[in-house]
């Protein structure tokens, strides 16, 4: 009789992980950067290649051609 290995994660484990993917994307998508300007209050993506920023100056549309589907 052979015993089955436990494969499953530590609860913590796996939330570091998870968490670390959302941060990467967020900062590989512009989305970081956009969010420690100072005065932005918000960041919307509604569709591929561009990008909205609520600052100072209201919500302006900045292209992003790397955001595809």
């Amino acid at each position: 009789m052979t015993q089955e290995q436990d494969h499953s994660q530590d609860p913590e484990e796996q939330g570091l992980t998870e968490d670390t993917l959302v941060l990467d994307f967020l900062a590989q998508a512009g989305v970081t950067e956009r969010l420690n300007r100072p005065g932005t209050q918000d960041v919307a993506i509604n569709r591929p290649f561009e990008i909205w920023v609520d600052g100072p100056d209201g919500w302006v549309r900045e292209d992003a051609p790397w955001l595809t589907y």
